[in-house]
């Protein structure tokens, strides 16, 4: 009897748990399409914009910076926010951020809009796995971890460079951005129907206010000088 209602209950929560971790590989999605547009659309942006390169270069440094800060701090929120509702917050900014970078041409607002993308992009990442080491026994991990590691690691160097490339040639760069748009959506719309997994208890440490500034300050000018250091 025991052994049928353990059955019963996984059978349950099969179909929940796939809407989970499909929610999170697709947030993931946002993620490796949007930090590997500059790679590909590099001219055309500069072209579109009218910006030279190393102004253009900012829109890097921001990203680039902005997601190793957001690595840093997503813990620290994790303790205070539930993580499904942080990687689903992270990723409405995501693809928020992106569907305004398609109607702008403003360098300043470029920046603040690659700024979001960046550090939403890095807590997402971070909260993303986080909710599947936590919901899930360490038998299911190796599977899980390789879905996870095919939207954060496999996706950026193989599927978004090839649908960037088919989409700056048979439209233009901005489609890139609002591709991320419906993918956000749907990232949301499937993390909100999944069941919440059970909240991990942890000791609540206070944050590190000056730790993260000297740190954020240090990331800045080391993505700084690898970006610009040839100049």
């Amino acid at each position: 009897m025991t052994t049928t209602v353990r059955a019963t209950l996984s059978r349950d929560r099969a179909p929940a748990g796939a809407v989970l971790v499909a929610g999170i590989v697709l947030a993931t999605l946002t993620e490796a399409i949007a930090g590997t547009v500059l790679s590909l659309g590099r001219g055309y942006i500069i072209g579109d914009t009218h910006i030279t390169p190393d102004e253009f270069a900012w829109l890097d440094i921001g990203y680039i910076a902005l997601k190793l800060i957001g690595f840093l701090a997503a813990p620290s929120l994790i303790q205070r926010v539930d993580p499904r509702h942080l990687i689903i917050g992270s990723t409405l900014v995501m693809g928020a951020a992106c569907g305004i970078t398609v109607v702008t041409a403003r360098l300043d607002l470029l920046i603040v809009l690659r700024i979001m993308q960046g550090v939403s992009g890095g807590i997402l990442l971070v909260a993303g796995q986080t909710i599947i080491f936590h919901a899930y026994p360490r038998s299911c991990q190796p599977i899980l971890q390789a879905l996870f590691a095919m939207g954060s690691v496999v996706a950026p160097a193989t599927i978004a460079p090839a649908l960037q490339g088919w989409l700056i040639d048979s439209r233009s760069w901005t489609w890139i951005f609002f591709s991320v748009v419906p993918v956000a959506v749907a990232a949301a719309g499937l993390l909100l129907i999944a069941d919440s997994p059970k909240p991990v208890v942890q000791v609540r440490r206070p944050f590190d206010w000056i730790g993260l500034s000297l740190i954020s300050l240090a990331l800045l000018c080391f993505t700084y000088v690898l970006n610009k250091g040839i100049r």
